[in-house]
């Protein structure tokens, strides 16, 4: 399907109807969004990839009023 659309037309353009422009831009999107991922995850040491988000939050006990 990519090459269809590439060769469905002879030039790149900002239009929904060129191929060129439909092939390019989910291309573009997953080359830098795959990299972006793999950053986050090890080259930031991100914690949200962590198994172990930290510490619980503990619930306050009851006060009871005398």
């Amino acid at each position: 399907m990519a090459f269809t659309l590439w060769t469905s037309s002879d030039r790149f353009a900002f239009a929904a109807d060129n191929g060129r422009f439909l092939t390019l831009v989910p291309a573009v999107i997953v080359a830098v969004g795959v990299p972006a991922a793999l950053w986050a995850k090890y080259g930031r040491r991100a914690a949200y990839f962590t198994r172990d988000r930290g510490p619980a939050m503990e619930t306050p006990a009851k006060t009871t009023a005398p």
